[in-house]
């Protein structure tokens, strides 16, 4: 059957099946520019108008698969499966037992799992040579293979009792396109009359595509899509200065993934360290640099968007992610959702959204779309290098939520190297910044760090630097190097609250500001030099595998360079700080004893310029 034939067949089986599809909308063909089949406007369309809706009926779960009518018993043993196994072994039963006999027979023939010389590119279908070509991009360190491996492992003996044999490819292949085309739909009893169900992460009752749980975005793959062909899922996940969840942390595992909260809202906590601390700083008559103190929680969520844009928040669940949430203990089921998934993604040309009623999945224009214009639909917020990794394509000109990550180990590293601070206490200050983690409930020592293309900057990242910063210049003064444990603590301690402070009262050090962009310069300098560039000329045919990944380190490249900018990012931006002389916060905060027991001045090293 031509691939015109299976589009028309599976238009009829649309119509067949109840799914309402607007006059003004016509399905292409864009294989050649490595699109597949997309989704265009034959006129004009007004903002908020419907273009299609799809009863719960026609798509494909737990709920309304064969499975299940043909085995009664399994309805309790998929309720005990995680979403990715229920639906990949529902899934596969319609796909490899029903066969033509499936309620989506034809909907699957416009599927990559019928298409023979369809090819994926996501990164856990790249050969090691390949991946190779996106280092030191951290995505090479959550492709999940490990992850899917356990998966089939855990789902054969299923697959040999329902199915049949079910070969690793015919997994892979299955569990690649759920990455790419399936939506998180949320069960029609806990539906408000119309919840939209784009691919945003931080949508919560929606459909979403094939994130994880948390994640609520559409993850289609356009069919040989190199541009555009959704599949495979960092998370971080990723807000920003100033609050994201990155969608690192980086459990990255972000195989489908998340994004999680790291912004907790540990006020009651906070205010009883800053009660404690204000009585120490009336003890000195001012407060973080000397003004007077506000009153503010500590907590991330206070400063998330208002403070320094973006936190770590959160990640999606995908097919890593080992602890996602069983069937029977959600309150969306993981879907297939035909024609919804026809839809192309980009972060930049958004213009359609999916909503959710209680019986209906309707996708509406969120703009006015012109005549011939391509209906655009959005996965989630993430950066080119998670699109390639969930979806096997990139945007050539860079997504709208790239971000570079920056290491504990090189931010370790920049201090070790650049400050009079000796490795072995650098590693004793995190030692017992854990323990205020743990005393505390919150979470600032990450396995990386968020930079945005923006501009912004995770909380996590511009606290730790300052707190460093400052340690450094004590350290300078008196040595920590050499001192006792209980004096190390006790000075940790009060560095922390004054920081936090200091972060509160938007205020930040001037060593802070020579200090933060050398740290991306550090990160930025393990790039190879064609990356630090620019993009490449954008491309009207598919791309290869080096040319998408030279594109992902491009991005985060730009991503580290617009926040190396200093002035943009803490000064002129949305959150604007001021600026504070180094000695005289120091003065204050080395009024106390607290410092008491440390050793001779040691040499100051060299600072990066």
């Amino acid at each position: 059957m031509s691939f015109d034939d299976r589009t028309q067949n599976f238009l009829t089986w649309l119509s067949a099946n109840a799914v309402d599809v607007s006059p003004k909308l016509r399905v292409d063909d864009l294989r050649a520019s490595g699109q597949g089949r997309c989704v265009f406007a034959t006129a004009d369309i007004a903002d908020d108008e419907q273009l299609f809706s799809i009863p719960r009926s026609a798509i494909l779960n737990v709920e309304s698969c064969s499975l299940v009518q043909d085995f009664p018993q399994t309805k309790a043993l998929l309720a005990k499966m995680t979403q990715w196994d229920a639906l990949i072994l529902v899934f596969v039963y319609e796909w490899k037992k029903k066969a033509q006999d499936s309620r989506w027979a034809a909907y699957f023939d416009v599927l990559p799992v019928n298409d023979a010389s369809y090819v994926s590119d996501q990164l856990v279908f790249w050969e090691e040579s390949e991946v190779v070509q996106l280092k030191p991009s951290y995505i090479v360190n959550r492709i999940g293979h490990d992850s899917a491996t356990a998966m089939y492992r855990r789902l054969l003996p299923h697959f040999e009792e329902f199915v049949g044999d079910v070969s690793r490819s015919d997994f892979e292949l299955v569990a690649s396109v759920i990455m790419s085309y399936s939506f998180d739909v949320g069960t029609d009893d806990d539906e408000e009359p119309e919840d939209e169900v784009s691919g945003d992460e931080d949508q919560a009752d929606g459909v979403s595509g094939d994130e994880e749980p948390e994640e609520h975005s559409h993850e289609h793959g356009h069919e040989h899509s190199h541009e555009h062909s959704h599949e495979h899922e960092h998370v971080h996940e990723h807000e920003h200065v100033h609050e994201h969840e990155h969608v690192h942390e980086h459990e990255h595992v972000h195989d489908k993934e998340q994004v999680h909260d790291h912004s907790h809202d540990n006020s009651h906590d906070h205010d009883q360290a800053k009660d404690a601390d204000d009585a120490e700083a009336n003890d000195t008559g001012s407060s973080v640099e000397g003004d007077d103190k506000t009153e503010s929680s500590h907590s991330h969520s206070s400063h998330g968007n208002d403070a320094l844009g973006k936190s770590e928040a959160g990640k999606q669940t995908d097919l890593a992610d080992q602890n996602e949430e069983l069937v029977q203990n959600s309150d969306h089921l993981k879907s297939m959702v035909p024609f919804a998934d026809t839809l192309n993604a980009d972060t930049r040309k958004h213009n359609a959204s999916l909503f959710i009623t209680a019986d209906r999945l309707v996708m509406r224009s969120i703009k006015p779309i012109a005549k011939d214009d391509q209906i655009y639909n959005i996965y989630s917020e993430h950066p080119n290098s998670e699109i390639l990794r969930r979806y096997g394509y990139v945007e050539q000109q860079g997504s709208a939520h790239d971000f570079a990550e920056v290491s504990l180990a090189t931010f370790k590293k920049y201090f070790a190297e650049n400050s009079s601070l000796s490795q072995d206490t650098i590693d004793e200050i995190f030692a017992i910044l854990e323990e205020i983690e743990a005393e505390e409930d919150e979470k600032f020592v990450l396995d990386t760090y968020d930079c945005f293309a923006t501009g912004e900057v995770i909380f996590e990242l511009t606290f730790l630097t300052q707190l460093f910063v400052i340690i450094a210049a004590i350290n300078h003064k008196k040595s920590f190097n050499s001192a006792s444990s209980e004096v190390k603590a006790r000075a940790i301690r009060r560095v922390y609250k004054k920081s936090y402070q200091l972060l509160e009262a938007r205020k930040l050090t001037a060593q802070f500001m020579k200090d933060f962009p050398n740290i991306l310069k550090v990160r930025l300098s393990e790039y190879p030099r064609k990356a630090t560039r620019g993009f490449p000329p954008a491309k009207d045919t598919p791309l290869t595998r080096q040319e998408m990944a030279l594109i992902v380190l491009a991005s985060e490249c730009i991503s580290l360079q617009n926040c190396m900018d200093t002035e943009k990012v803490f000064i002129q931006g949305e959150h604007k700080f001021s600026i504070i002389d180094d000695e005289k916060l120091l003065r204050n905060i080395m009024k106390k004893d607290t410092f008491e027991g440390s050793e001779p001045l040691p040499n100051k090293k060299k600072r990066l310029s």
